[in-house]
């Protein structure tokens, strides 16, 4: 995982939080590991943009690997609806989740906690158990979306 804190500014290194982004075809793979605060989420948001730029114009979907703690502040949750949003407008039709490395437990809190972000963000949304699940079910909404 990358740690982003070297690549900002003094006043964003007190991130909480890391990701990396990747893209195969027209899914964007992101792999993020929690607690996450405003900082990363905004560091995140820029990083997404940049990637995004390649898959605007068609309908492309997002892989979202979760792991670490299962915590948002209220203020990363409202940018994370923004940063959705945003892509929406350029493209994004749907986001497949999987948590990586989470209790049971966590996962329920997990699922509790950021259905609303998708909700608020007109985003469908697939919580699976696996990558394989998760990729056959964004396979089927950019066929959709096509």
């Amino acid at each position: 995982m990358k740690d982003t804190t070297s690549q900002w500014p003094a006043e964003q290194r007190r991130m909480h939080g890391r990701f990396e982004l990747d893209i195969d075809g027209r899914i964007l793979i992101s792999r993020t590991w929690g607690p996450w605060n405003l900082e990363c989420v905004q560091a995140y948001h820029e990083e997404t943009n940049r990637k995004v730029q390649s898959l605007s114009g068609a309908p492309w979907v997002v892989l979202a690997l979760v792991g670490g703690e299962p915590i948002h502040t209220p203020q990363s949750m409202a940018e994370v609806v923004s940063t959705i949003r945003d892509h929406r407008a350029v493209g994004r039709c749907a986001t497949a989740l999987v948590f990586v490395d989470i209790d049971v437990d966590a996962r329920n809190l997990m699922r509790l906690m950021l259905s609303p972000m998708y909700v608020q963000a007109g985003e469908p949304f697939y919580f699976a158990d696996d990558e394989s699940t998760a990729l056959a079910w964004l396979q089927a909404q950019l066929a959709e979306a096509s």
